[in-house]
C-alpha cells in the first residue's frame, strides 16, 4: 500500500480534540462541552480512514477490509495490553481489596 504523507496539522487538530476532552473531564473552569472534542476527533479519524482506503485503492486497485482491520488490530492491541497491565498494577495501590470483584468484572468486559 502506498503510504499517506504525514500532515502535522492533522496531528495538531487531533491533539487539540483530545486536550478538550481531557480538560473537560478534569473539570477545567469555563470549559464545558467536551463532546466537541470527540466530534472533531471522529471527523479527523473518518478523514484518515478514507485517505488510507483511497490510497490502497489507487495502489492495489482494490480495498481489502480484512487487511485494513488487521492493521488496526496490530496497532491498537499492544497499547490495549499495556493499559490493561498498568491499570491492573495501579489497582493494587489505589483500590481497596473489596473492589477487586468489580474491577475484575470490568476487566473482563474489555
Amino acid at each position: 500500500m502506498a503510504s499517506i504523507s504525514y500532515r502535522k496539522e492533522i496531528d495538531g487538530l487531533r491533539n487539540m480534540a483530545v486536550s478538550i476532552v481531557v480538560l473537560n473531564h478534569a473539570g477545567a473552569p469555563g470549559l464545558s462541552g467536551g463532546y466537541v472534542g470527540v466530534d472533531v476527533f471522529f471527523a479527523i479519524s473518518g478523514f484518515l480512514i478514507i485517505s488510507i482506503l483511497q490510497s490502497e485503492l489507487r495502489s492495489k486497485e482494490r480495498i481489502s477490509f480484512f487487511d485494513f482491520y488487521e492493521r488496526r488490530v496490530q496497532r491498537i492491541l499492544p497499547a490495549l495490553y499495556v493499559v490493561l497491565l498498568a491499570t491492573s498494577i495501579a489497582r493494587i495501590f489505589i483500590l481497596p481489596p473489596a473492589d477487586l470483584q468489580q474491577y475484575a468484572s470490568s476487566l473482563g468486559n474489555t
